[in-house]
């Protein structure tokens, strides 16, 4: 299988992978990674009669967060109540675990994200927001807090039941006819990667948005210093669930070939730091569990965090982060 042409530009490819495997969540099987000459996107076909709900069914996102207690929850609850609604704490102690968060950048960019895209697309209270890939919801809650009317929606029906049990707001079809010009902000927050066919996810995604709605995507950057480093244990490749890929150039291919117009802005953000670490935890397995490394973290954060900033500076970073109006 070496006749293959990218699903983004149609150019020329070439295997970047044989034999990836599911470092992180263990689904039995390997996987084919090929990359576009042209285009630089990485992608897998999908086999005939696969399943890919399969391998959600210990992911992270489909198995409930992790519920935190104590002083590093409610860090970070303050931390979300100063973004969202510019609120200092009235006590000493809110204070001092406020202050807390800023010598924690890895903690301090967990609560940011999905925060901070909105502020920059210029996203109001009271506007409608679709979580398009949602997972467990986990997302959803931080939304109605910066004051969102939010729905869900995911390709899994058992992750929407479940939703639903919880009482949070489903969208089962975004095909359907009831959502068409619907929500006036769409959030793919690292799920983009996760369909077969994004394309068509882009062109049901233009339908459900009003006219002047915005997109937001987040999603891993092919071209990352990271992916360089580690290859096939880099945390974003994380097959067989990310089947798609980008750099800058096939983003921006896939949004024109869909009818939207160029973005607002297109960056490389976030999230260097912790995939660093990941993915090195993936590749010496030696090291064991994650909080084997944190004395590591520790010494190498200066470092690491100049880097960061080197790489985004390059377009090398970890994600890219896109806002786009529905015109």
């Amino acid at each position: 299988m070496t006749d293959v042409s990218c699903p983004v530009c149609e150019g020329a490819s070439a295997i970047l992978y044989r034999e990836a495997k599911d470092l992180w969540f263990h689904s039995p099987g390997v996987w084919t990674y090929f990359e576009c000459t042209s285009c630089q996107h990485v992608w897998r076909p999908i086999e005939v009669g696969e399943n890919l709900v399969d391998y959600y069914k210990t992911y992270y996102t489909h198995t409930g967060a992790r519920k935190e207690k104590g002083w590093n929850c409610q860090s970070k609850d303050l931390y979300l109540n100063f973004l969202v609604e510019d609120a200092f704490p009235r006590t000493l102690r809110g204070l001092f675990l406020l202050a807390l968060m800023s010598l924690r950048p890895t903690a301090r960019s967990n609560v940011e994200n999905g925060i901070v895209e909105l502020r920059q697309a210029g996203v109001r209270a009271g506007e409608s927001l679709l979580d398009y890939g949602c997972g467990d919801g986990r997302f959803i809650n931080k939304w109605e807090r910066y004051g969102l009317q939010v729905s869900g929606y995911d390709f899994d029906s058992e992750v929407l039941a479940n939703l639903a049990a919880r009482g949070l707001r489903i969208v089962d079809d975004p095909s359907s006819v009831e959502f068409e010009n619907v929500f006036d902000v769409v959030y793919l927050n690292h799920s983009l990667e996760h369909f077969a066919e994004p394309e068509k996810e882009l062109s049901v995604i233009k339908k459900v948005l009003k006219h002047n709605g915005k997109l937001i995507c987040v999603t891993p950057n092919s071209a990352s210093w990271n992916h360089k480093l580690f290859s096939v244990h880099w945390r974003g490749l994380e097959a067989p669930r990310h089947i798609n890929i980008f750099s800058e150039t096939s983003l921006r291919t896939i949004l024109e070939n869909t009818g939207f117009s160029s973005p607002l802005s297109l960056s490389n953000g976030r999230g260097f730091e912790s995939v660093f670490w990941s993915s090195i935890v993936s590749k010496h397995q030696s090291l064991g569990s994650g909080s084997r490394v944190i004395p590591l973290r520790i010494m190498a954060a200066p470092i690491l965090h100049l880097t960061a900033r080197l790489a985004k500076s390059l377009g090398c970073g970890e994600e890219l982060v896109l806002v786009v109006t529905n015109e």
